[in-house]
């Protein structure tokens, strides 16, 4: 699925759901007839790809993505890792177009005006491969209402407070550990000098489970100053979003 809207079909990709498999036709279609009662894993493999392993139920638009290898082959995840909140390693991911809060504080208009035009120029829909997108309704609220997490659901909340670390910080929620991101936030301080950079780094933690990808000097690292995400970044991100949960590697 890189880079974004720009998908092939894979054929010949063997389907298996239990003890029952298919073969993917010219088009990358296939049919398979699921077992009645819980529904196993379903594992698609195919020449040069990785081997996608998902939830039948968790097809985007009824599609399946699968990585090429080749787009692993010099990148490393530094921080996809168990936690006691996350203690099956799930792959979380958005299931809903979320919807975008700026709380302000007591940041400058000028800040404030800079995420909103950032967040215009919609690089969600290259990291989600099209799949969601910035150009919504985008409200402003002066203070923090202080939401439960309950409230806080299908909401990417950006906000300004002080004291928080030069950059911003970021992360998504998966309270239940299954697989589905609940909300999403990013952080900066009503102090610091606001970079495109920094938007999109910490926009890419709500949606990617945290991780950072130690490629290249981007937004995608520990790094200011670069003012675009790449067409190499936006395919890793890419993969990333439409791997399955609980992977492997």
């Amino acid at each position: 699925s890189y880079p974004s809207k720009k998908n092939v079909p894979v054929s010949g990709a063997l389907i298996r759901c239990g003890n029952r498999t298919a073969r993917s036709d010219s088009r990358g279609q296939f049919t398979l007839n699921l077992p009645s009662g819980k529904v196993p894993l379903l594992t698609i493999s195919a020449d040069n790809f990785h081997i996608y392993r998902e939830q039948y139920s968790r097809a985007q638009d009824k599609c399946f993505y699968l990585i090429p290898e080749r787009l692993y082959r010099d990148f490393t995840l530094l921080t996809w890792q168990k936690t006691p909140e996350n203690p099956q390693n799930w792959h979380r991911k958005w299931t809903v177009q979320p919807e975008f809060y700026i709380i302000r504080n007591n940041a400058s208009n000028d800040q404030v005006n800079f995420l909103l035009n950032t967040l215009k120029e919609d690089n969600l829909a290259l990291l989600s491969a099209g799949l969601y997108h910035c150009n919504v309704k985008i409200t402003v609220l002066d203070k923090d209402p202080h939401w439960t997490n309950e409230e806080k659901s299908g909401k990417i909340i950006f906000y300004f407070a002080d004291g928080i670390m030069d950059g911003g910080i970021g992360h998504s929620c998966d309270a239940d550990a299954d697989g589905v991101i609940e909300y999403g936030e990013a952080g900066y301080s009503t102090s610091q000098r606001m970079f495109k950079s920094i938007v999109w780094h910490e926009l890419s933690h709500t949606i990617t489970a945290g991780g950072h990808i130690n490629y290249r000097p981007s937004v995608n690292n520990e790094f200011k100053g670069i003012p675009q995400i790449s067409a190499r970044d936006s395919a890793v991100f890419n993969c990333i979003y439409n791997s399955p949960p609980k992977r492997s590697n």
